[in-house]
Formats: structure tokens, sequence, C-alpha cells
């Protein structure tokens, strides 16, 4: 009897934390962390510009014989042209962003409401978001 309420018990237990809702937070985006993702991979985009760059730099640079001959000088290429192709994605991305979070603003917008049986105009805060077509 203590066997199978013990077991009785781990089969709850188990059930009781695998079995809980989650909810699910969408985090809002604002102005400033568009900016913060546009800067980031726009430095990024810098880092593997340069890195690709100097890795084709040396693949193309012949040494001298006397020292022997060096088998990675392919993979140093390759790597350096598939740097810098990803840092044009990145330099394109970061662009895109920085455009997002310029197009994003708080605006007092004016909205006529009735107050008293008569028409008011107020100012309430709008969020603006501006959709170049």
């Amino acid at each position: 009897m203590k066997r199978s309420i013990f077991t009785f018990l781990i089969l709850a237990f188990f059930t009781a934390t695998y079995g809980q809702e989650t909810t699910i937070t969408i985090p809002e985006i604002n102005k400033a962390d568009y900016l913060k993702k546009s800067k980031h991979q726009k430095r990024a985009a810098w880092i593997l510009l340069g890195t690709g760059s100097l890795a084709t730099l040396l693949a193309t640079i012949e040494v001298n014989p006397d020292y022997g001959e060096s088998t990675n000088r392919p993979f140093l290429f390759i790597g350096g042209l598939v740097m810098i192709g990803a840092s044009v994605h990145l330099f394109i991305a970061s662009g895109r962003n920085k455009k997002r979070a310029m197009s994003l603003s708080f605006k007092n917008e004016n909205i006529q409401q009735i107050l008293n049986s008569s028409i008011v105009n107020r100012n309430i805060p709008s969020l603006n978001l501006k959709l170049n077509l």
C-alpha cells in the first residue's frame, strides 16, 4: 500500500510540474531597442568585414618558398569571402532597424470627445508608425 501511494504521489508531482500553463509574453519593442539592435548589428558587420578582408589578404599574399607550402590558403580565402558576404547582410539589417527606429515616435493627437453634452478637443498620447511604401 505504501508503495502504491508513493508511486501515485510521484506521478502526481510529475504531472503537476509538466502540466503547468505557461503564459507567453511578447516583449514590447520600442525606439531605443531598435537603435540598440542596429548599433550592435553595425558593429558586428564592421568586425566581420575587417576580419574577412584580412583573411583574404593573408590568403593572397605569396609566402617565401623557403618556409614551405601553406595548405590552409584556400580555406582562409573562402572563409574571408564568406565573412565579407555575411557583413553585407548585417549592414542591410542594421539600416532596416535604424529606419524602423526612426519611424516610431510618440505624438500627442487631438481627438474630439463628448464631455457634458459638448464636444471638447483633448490631447491623447499615441504611438505613431510611419510606413514608407
